[in-house]
């Protein structure tokens, strides 16, 4: 929130309190160093310095010299009696500020309650009945806690599940969709780059947040770093913290785009994606690099369990356009619509999709709508499913399908987590139904389509083809063909099911 207001020319400070104990955490380590290199002079932390953590004393557990790593970091750093309020206060201002500023407030943990003071079972324990009598009655408070129980109580019944209310979110103008001629073979980050760079076009009294891990060129940012570096941040590999960082500056009045490839935007960093859904952040995140489609990398980073991950997410909103044309309206899209978004894609240049009649399936007449299927082809026996690069190879082999006399409807599902009763309804007509996928096929959308079927009672059959095992380190292609994605190989498959 503090660079947010930073890159609007606000002038609101920013003060965070922790305890020392979670100073041990690595992210907070990544936070200090963006502060530093971004000099934040609107950054106050203040640590509760009581030396205790659940487990015990602080230095026994994991020692942390917090003055030291601070100062290495170029922070300020002042020591103050965390009970005297005079001192706390005239270290908190901010006057004359000109870098971050860390308070290693010395407290006693439960001062003035004498069964209490420096113990640390009390860290994570609620006081009984009589302790708590006792605790009030040391420090001369009134004891009201029926009555504050009773209020609690029942405000809890009076109120839903979901007690915070939707926040007004900033959204950009999508400004002039691009359409890719047929003649185009093109990256669909190459896509979202351009995107970026024209919707910041459109937007120059709004200028998006656009945070990068130190693969600007390949997650294609580079273009807009250059031309708009006050509203790029380069964090390094620091994904944890970027991942946070970027959903809170969407609370203050700003859209973020983070991209990354998918192995750290989405497997690295779920629990941050978890919290920035808990407080109903703004973020874009555009993963490149998805799937088996970024090869040669191996195992280690092939994102393949996306869909999964963001599934386990009520809030976020999954996207895997499937050429160029669509990345181009689906990032236009989330960037002119609330909430968190995941917008996944691979690699490598994509065909465009076309219609029929050989124009662009996503031409000018083409709108993203979240949740809508697209049927790139029509048929009545089987119906194949794609989401993202599969899509071509899908329809490459319904071609071949249709030749060999099994009429094959081909639709492209780009929502992979958002999958209406209609849409269900509309495939219970064909004899068999395939998915096709670049991501583990027990957590995708093969899986979403199995779960959706199997409330239904009496459906086709369906078979699920995609990745079954982690990939090897290779060609993207033959990756493909390890696993059974290859048009001919979803032929065969085809034809198996059916004979």
């Amino acid at each position: 929130m503090g660079i947010a207001d930073k890159s609007n020319d606000i002038t609101n400070h920013l003060w965070v309190v922790a305890g020392d104990g979670e100073n041990q955490k690595g992210q907070i380590t990544e936070a200090r160093r963006f502060a530093s290199k971004y000099m934040m002079n609107n950054l106050t932390y203040i640590i509760d310095l009581n030396h205790l953590q659940i487990s015990g004393d602080t230095a026994d557990i994991m020692p942390v010299n917090l003055r030291a790593e601070f100062e290495a970091s170029s922070w300020e750093v002042i020591s103050v009696d965390g009970h005297d309020l005079s001192a706390l206060y005239q270290a908190m201002r901010p006057e004359g500020q000109n870098r971050p500023r860390l308070i290693l407030a010395s407290t006693v943990m439960g001062k003035g309650v004498s069964f209490m003071e420096n113990k640390a079972g009390f860290h994570g324990r609620a006081l009984k009945e009589d302790e708590l009598k006792q605790a009030l009655a040391e420090l001369g408070v009134e004891d009201n806690m029926e009555i504050l129980a009773r209020e609690r109580k029942n405000y809890l019944h009076s109120k839903k599940q979901n007690f915070r209310e939707e926040p007004v979110y900033n959204l950009l103008n999508p400004g002039e969709a691009v359409t890719y001629s047929t003649d185009h073979t093109g990256d669909n980050r190459s896509a979202w780059g351009q995107a970026l760079v024209s919707l910041a076009e459109a937007n120059p009294d709004n200028l998006p947040l656009v945070f990068d891990c130190d693969l600007s060129g390949s997650v294609k940012t580079a273009s807009f770093a250059k031309k708009y570096p006050g509203h790029f941040f380069q964090t390094g590999i620091m994904e944890h913290h970027t991942a946070t960082m970027a959903g809170s500056s969407t609370l203050a009045d700003k859209v973020a785009f983070w991209s990354d490839f998918g192995v750290f935007a989405a497997d690295e960093t779920f629990n941050q994606h978890r919290l920035n859904d808990i407080n109903h952040t703004n973020l874009k995140v555009v993963a490149t690099h998805c799937g088996l489609d970024v090869g040669p990398d191996g195992k280690t980073h092939h994102c393949i369990k996306y869909v999964g991950l963001m599934r386990a997410l009520p809030n976020y909103r999954t996207i895997v356009p499937a050429d160029p044309n669509q990345t181009d309206r689906a990032v236009r899209h989330a960037a002119s619509n609330p909430g968190n978004y995941f917008i996944a894609m691979g690699r490598s240049k994509l065909q465009v999709i076309t219609k029929q009649d050989g124009t662009p399936f996503f031409d000018e007449n083409y709108e993203f709508v979240y949740g809508a299927a697209d049927y790139f082809r029509s048929g009545t026996d089987v119906a194949i499913l794609a989401m993202g690069p599969t899509c071509t190879n899908a329809v490459q082999a319904s071609e071949l399908l249709e030749a060999g006399g099994i009429s094959t409807a081909v639709l492209g599902v780009s929502c992979p987590t958002e999958l209406s009763e209609d849409f269900i309804d509309s495939l219970l007509e064909f004899k068999h139904i395939f998915t096709v996928e670049d991501h583990d096929t027990k957590t995708g959308l093969g899986a979403g389509i199995a779960l959706a079927l199997s409330e239904r009672g009496n459906t086709p059959p369906l078979t699920r083809i995609g990745v079954t095992h982690y990939g090897a380190s290779g060609n993207a292609e033959d990756l493909y063909t390890l696993q059974g994605l290859q048009p001919e190989q979803i032929v065969e498959a085809v034809v198996e099911k059916l004979t």
